[in-house]
């Protein structure tokens, strides 16, 4: 199956398909034949020192913890970020548009958390994307920012990342 490059909600969905945890974290031990029960763990447990590592940044600048009651994983693909966010909301929403990410973060139950391929109108006082905005082309981004941003409770906290 030839991947497309051009359309990238498709490349996503055949990357979720073929490689769901490679097309997270592209290390050779993610790939469907060398995932092991230990690479997995290990694989969750970096979503653990991700989150870890925000938490800090945000109270090393705020001077308070983050603590959240709605939080949004955009781009959560196979929940890597969206289970270790539940240590910091009371609620997490992994949104991806990846039937096969979807499928492997649904695995991994919690009573925190859903997995959506689209947003109802809820909103968020943590909206969160990690290593997903550099995959989309740059106009559509924004339209995507803006929307999620509109969906942003005041006082809300935004941690984005964005390859420059």
């Amino acid at each position: 199956m030839a991947l497309l490059y051009r359309n990238t909600d498709k490349y996503w969905q055949q990357i979720g398909e073929l490689h769901p945890f490679w097309g997270v974290l592209t290390a050779p031990e993610f790939r469907n034949e060398a995932l092991t029960p230990q690479n997995i763990v290990s694989f969750y447990a970096s979503g653990v020192e991700h989150v870890n590592w925000l938490a800090e940044i945000v109270e090393r600048h705020f001077g308070q913890p983050l603590k959240a009651m709605k939080a949004l994983d955009f781009g959560c693909g196979v929940g890597r970020l969206t289970h270790a966010m539940t240590t910091l909301a009371e609620s997490v929403t992994g949104l991806d548009i990846s039937p096969g990410m979807l499928a492997k973060a649904r695995e991994r139950t919690a009573a925190k958390v859903h997995f959506l391929s689209a947003l109802t109108d809820e909103q968020f006082d943590w909206l969160h994307s990690f290593i997903v905005f550099q995959h989309i082309p740059p106009a559509r981004g924004m339209v995507i920012l803006e929307d999620l941003l509109r969906r942003l409770t005041p006082g809300g906290l935004v941690t984005l990342h964005f390859t420059t």
